[in-house]
């Protein structure tokens, strides 16, 4: 998909900030944006460049990745949301299978941050690819 004039991959997250909210990340060449389309606070919404982030870490325990940036955005935290019917919001009480899909979730969309190219290249090849 294309955002903002480039290419990018789309996350529908919750996003643990000092309020929670729900909404996209998008994962660029450029670096990262959050748009708190399902719950929208402007002043939740922001923007961080490859150089402002200085890592990328998942948490087992939670499920969820966190972006170190610099300020004035700070340090930013993620967890899936699924689209069944409605989307199906993280909780503390979730069971190990869904511990299992939002761990497999989150090291999907730090790869994808990693290597934006490497998987931009996949995903163009797998469009491709005739059965």
């Amino acid at each position: 998909m294309i955002h903002d004039g480039e290419a990018a991959l789309r996350f529908p997250v919750m996003h643990s900030g000092a309020r929670p909210c729900e909404g996209f990340l998008y994962v660029t060449a450029r670096g990262i944006d959050y748009d708190p389309v399902f719950d929208p606070r402007p002043k939740e919404a922001f923007s961080a460049t490859r150089d402002q982030i200085s890592d990328v870490t998942i948490s087992e325990d939670s499920g969820s990745c966190s972006f170190s940036i610099a300020d004035p955005v700070g340090d930013q935290s993620f967890r899936p949301l699924y689209e069944q019917g409605n989307f199906r919001r993280p909780s503390l009480g979730f069971t190990e299978m869904d511990k299992k899909t939002d761990l497999e979730f989150v090291s999907y969309l730090v790869r994808v941050y990693r290597d934006f190219s490497a998987a931009e290249q996949e995903l163009v090849k797998g469009k491709t690819a005739k059965p």
